[in-house]
Parts: structure tokens; C-alpha cells; sequence
């Protein structure tokens, strides 16, 4: 993974991340309204950021 990827979601270089196909498979299982909810309440954490 690209090193500005994991500063901007607050990984450190050494810190394992999530497998890209894990969260493929049970990404629906998550409704999508929730889906929405989350990332409206943390965009704008992250354009402070």
C-alpha cells in the first residue's frame, strides 16, 4: 500500500492492514444506509485532518 494512503487513514508504516479481500467479502453484510452514515460522520474528520 502506497505510503500517503496509510498517513491519510492514520496507519504507521509498520502496522499491519486489513486485507483488501476481507473486506470485499463482507462489505455486504453492511446495510448501505449505515454505510452512509459512517462515512458522512467521518469525512469531515478527515478533511480537518
Amino acid at each position: 500500500m502506497r505510503l500517503y494512503i496509510l498517513y491519510f487513514i492514520g496507519y504507521d508504516i509498520d502496522e499491519e492492514v486489513p486485507v483488501h479481500s476481507t473486506l470485499s467479502r463482507t462489505h455486504h453484510l453492511i446495510p448501505e444506509e449505515l454505510i452512509e452514515v459512517v462515512f458522512r460522520k467521518l469525512l469531515p474528520m478527515y478533511v480537518e485532518k
